[in-house]
């Protein structure tokens, strides 16, 4: 809910969504007995303190649950409370958030620590109108926090329970503004129980593991299989009506692999834009989507001049790497690279250790990675090098 809409009217609402979703109490019934019988063992469900759910709810944004299981205990482990979190050095979080991406999202939970320890004493808020408040938290993530963590009768509506409730009362309405305000109401008509925290797990993990997108969805281990409109109208592959998305912009990045041993060369992003803040392998716009190798080595070594001055030498095309980056399809082309100048602060040299103690992009992360795995590859179709053996026949035997 919002604070600007009169309670009377979310009430209608809630009214409408009962009678649109008949047997109400049945279908939480059924989804919760579904819950308890199929639901994943998650770390985050193992707790009711908001701090950790909310950690959780920020991490999963945008993100797959397998890939948040490889962060948030070693996070939490890290930051183990709010107060940890408000104190701690931004580059730190940042690089104990290194890998995950998005990480306007790691700034937020930051800056919200931060407010929380200082004008509340350190306690996250019970009800959605004053978590919205807070610094990357919206109605959705709000709801899924207090819900879960203080039994707030709040709903959840994010892209999974979404589906599931565009499916279950067969919405048509486009994906976006006209489809969240028929399905908010449906909603909140089903957390206006005792459990609402357990209601809205039990959507999220119904639409991440059963009501899965497009002919991916599970239907007949759905609870909710036989009063699902769209499964009976033959509609559930289409259904919600997704909006068209934008292309995404196509770039080639130029990428300078500059090496002292085995430390790589890295440099501090500026601290505003794309990706502002992380430290990275050297990495240039070409300004072109597909430049062909000489005007890489050109471009590259102009850039290179402009930051570190001299007269750089573009080696070997090491390797291709192709990311999504925001709204850009990135191919980022890596060169060996030698400056004949000493890189000054904000560049630096990192060894392998000390690059995952730092806030470095997932294109340097992975980059590093393969360059590193190759390597090691060489190195072992190498061998290790042998004793050399003398071919000189053997001294003669004594005379008797």
């Amino acid at each position: 809910m919002t604070a600007a809409e009169p309670e009377g009217e979310r009430e209608g609402e809630r009214g409408a969504a009962r009678e649109q979703l008949p047997a109400l109490a049945e279908r939480r019934t059924q989804l919760l007995a579904w819950y308890r019988r199929a639901h994943r063992d998650l770390p985050w469900r193992r707790t009711r303190d908001p701090y950790a759910i909310w950690v959780s709810e920020i991490m999963l944004q945008q993100t797959r649950v397998e890939t948040v299981l490889a962060y948030y205990d070693r996070f939490l482990a890290r930051f183990p409370d709010l107060f940890a979190l408000a104190a701690a050095p931004l580059d730190d979080v940042l690089a104990a958030w290194s890998g995950l991406g998005y990480y306007r999202r790691a700034r937020f939970l930051k800056s919200a620590a931060e407010l929380l320890a200082r004008d509340a004493g350190g306690r996250f808020p019970r009800d959605v109108a004053a978590a919205v408040l807070l610094p990357g938290i919206g109605r959705s993530t709000a709801g899924a926090i207090v819900s879960i963590a203080y039994g707030t009768r709040a709903a959840v509506l994010d892209g999974n329970v979404k589906r599931v409730l565009a499916r279950l009362a067969g919405l048509a309405e486009l994906d976006g503004a006209p489809l969240e305000k028929r399905a908010w109401p449906l909603a909140e008509a089903l957390v206006d129980c005792d459990a609402p925290g357990d209601v809205n797990q039990s959507l999220m993990e119904l639409g991440a593991t059963v009501c899965l997108p497009f002919a991916a969805a599970r239907c007949e281990e759905c609870p909710w299989r036989d009063g699902c409109r769209a499964r009976a109208a033959g509609t559930v592959e289409s259904l919600p009506q997704s909006r068209p998305r934008a292309a995404l912009r196509e770039e080639t990045w130029l990428v300078a692999v500059v090496r002292r041993g085995s430390r790589f060369l890295l440099r501090r992003r500026p601290p505003t834009g794309l990706l502002h803040d992380l430290f990275e392998l050297p990495a240039f716009e070409s300004g072109s989507a597909a430049p062909d190798e000489a005007q890489c080595r050109r471009l590259l070594a102009r850039a290179l001049a402009a930051q570190f001055g001299g007269a750089p030498q573009i080696g070997d095309e090491l390797l291709l790497h192709r990311q999504v980056i925001s709204n850009r399809r990135v191919a980022l082309r890596a060169f060996a690279v030698t400056l004949d100048t000493r890189p000054r602060p904000p560049a630096r040299f990192a060894t392998a250790a000390e690059l995952r103690e730092l806030a470095i992009t997932t294109a340097t992360r992975k980059i590093v990675a393969r360059l590193r795995a190759e390597a090691t590859r060489t190195a072992a179709l190498s061998g290790p090098a042998r004793a050399r053996t003398s071919k000189r026949p053997p001294p003669p035997a004594a005379a008797s």
